[in-house]
């Protein structure tokens, strides 16, 4: 793969980075991360559609490059903040066919940027998104307005984060097998030390997202996510891991039943299973890529 190109932009409120491939006349993946990572994370999974694809990555507000700026803007402003990104690298996109792939909280984003805007994307490959089900929407709902939402479980988990190390060294020994890092390749756990990591004044490491910040995100949800899902006009893959997020085993199907466009799929392994096998995956997806493009 050929080296990145990085730029690091104001675009309204915030400052955000985007690193992209030389552009070479073919369709091009638009890529978001999940929470707590970055876009370059990913790294030794894209590498695997970079033979037949263009990439256009963002790193969101609070990770990798991108400043945190102000408080998180909340899921749907992401996704607004995304389509903005876009706007100001139209030239990169013009004339050439889009496909959103993304993971996590990237993958609600993206989900929810194609449901406002479909002509951007000819289709999706979500890998694990988190498609709340709507009893759990509601009783945040009730949560955001009694105030008690960051007092959940994982923004609790996350404001408690270790994040800073001596070196890279201690660094590596930390997260290898370590809860959500658990099967990840060589390769991906380095690039997560490569791209998620900062050093620090006394040649240490520290997070990039600030746990503050992540927490932030963690006491948030996607507002009508059902109905954007209801709302999605694009073709779109949706994929699970087989020990990822429990709760999507009952969401898929419902998100299938309520939308002709997804169809849901299931593939080996934990939440970030596109981290544990990156050429696997990628071959996988590059292959349901050229379908959506129909080639």
């Amino acid at each position: 793969m050929d080296q990145l190109q990085s730029v690091r932009q104001r675009v309204g409120n915030l400052t955000i980075a985007t690193h992209f491939s030389p552009p070479q006349n073919r369709s091009v993946i638009h890529f978001l991360h999940g929470t707590g990572f970055s876009s370059q994370t990913y790294l030794p999974f894209l590498k695997g559609l970079s033979d037949d694809f263009d990439l256009f990555l963002q790193d969101v507000q609070g990770h990798g490059e991108s400043a945190s700026d102000a408080r998180f803007v909340g899921w749907n402003g992401t996704a607004e903040y995304a389509l903005r990104v876009m706007d100001a690298h139209q030239p990169y996109f013009e004339g050439r066919p889009v496909l959103g792939v993304a993971h996590s909280f990237g993958a609600v984003v993206t989900l929810l940027m194609a449901a406002r805007n479909p002509e951007r994307f000819r289709g999706l490959v979500l890998l694990e998104p988190v498609l709340f089900p709507k009893r759990r929407l509601t009783f945040f709902t009730c949560m955001g307005m009694l105030g008690l939402l960051s007092q959940n479980p994982l923004a609790r988990q996350a404001r408690r984060r270790t994040r800073e190390w001596a070196n890279r060294t201690a660094a590596e020994a930390y997260f290898h097998e370590r809860g959500i890092f658990k099967g990840w390749s060589k390769p991906a756990l380095h690039a997560y030390l490569d791209f998620a990591l900062r050093s620090t004044e006394g040649g240490g490491l520290a997070l990039k997202c600030q746990p503050e910040f992540e927490a932030q995100i963690f006491s948030s949800f996607p507002r009508q996510l059902w109905k954007s899902v209801r709302r999605l006009s694009v073709p779109t893959v949706i994929v699970r891991g087989t020990t990822g997020y429990p709760v999507l085993a009952e969401t898929f199907p419902l998100a299938s039943a309520a939308n002709p466009k997804i169809t849901s799929h299931t593939l080996e392994g934990g939440h970030c299973f596109m981290q544990e096998r990156p050429q696997e995956v990628a071959a996988w997806v590059k292959a349901k890529c050229h379908q959506l493009l129909g080639s």
